[in-house]
């Protein structure tokens, strides 16, 4: 797939759209985003050579994410605790991630825990459901799509933004999932499960998903 070019611009800076109303804090957090996805996505300085530009690109995309979100005061038990990403299942973005993530976000330093598959068993749904439910962004391989809609269900309305790489993760209980259309990233969101897991995300991110499903 071809994600090079205005396709990479419009990812790294969560497609920045023309807005006479925006501030000029709104207007630096999008220069900030572009920034920080173009040395994301630089041409494999450092990237693992082995990671497709898509999950290069939705790394990016992961990063920024964390900024358009607030999570509630208890999931935090200090001003020191970091901001945890999970991934569960066969990790695409290889070394990728570790390297986008290295810059602080909200005055958080970000850390990664990796996660193996899912069971295929009907109970325990994954034997490291208590530590999952500890992150603050939890990504759902696509090698976990015949159990995605159970681990879903398992971490229930925790405060966690749940992001997938698949066909009907929102019906699933996922919060924000990538797609692609015309050789582009595009990204949805479920926003009335989101407000469930007492998670507030951005009006302005709102804006710029795809597609956003209140639940009515």
């Amino acid at each position: 797939m071809d994600y090079s070019g205005s396709d990479t611009r419009r990812a790294s800076r969560i497609r920045q759209k023309d807005d006479p109303g925006r501030t000029g804090m709104a207007l630096r957090m999008d220069l900030t985003i572009g920034l920080i996805a173009s040395l994301a996505l630089g041409a494999q300085v450092w990237a693992a050579p082995l990671v497709s530009e898509e999950y290069q690109i939705k790394a990016a995309f992961m990063y920024n994410f964390i900024k358009f979100v607030e999570w509630p005061k208890e999931r935090f038990s200090s001003d020191k605790d970091p901001i945890v990403i999970g991934v569960v299942g066969k990790d695409p973005f290889g070394e990728t991630l570790d390297e986008v993530v290295q810059k602080p976000v909200k005055n958080r330093s970000l850390t990664i825990k990796r996660f193996a598959s899912a069971s295929e068993d009907p109970e325990p749904v994954h034997p490291q459901l208590d530590a999952i439910r500890q992150c603050h962004v939890l990504f759902v391989s696509p090698s976990e799509r015949k159990v995605s809609k159970r681990l879903m269900a398992a971490i229930g309305n925790s405060a966690i933004l749940t992001v997938g790489d698949a066909s009907g993760f929102l019906e699933e209980g996922g919060i924000i999932n990538f797609s692609i259309e015309e050789k582009k990233i595009r990204f949805e969101i479920g926003l009335a499960k989101a407000r469930s897991a007492k998670l507030d995300i951005s009006s302005q991110l709102l804006r710029l998903a795809k597609r956003v499903d209140e639940g009515k």
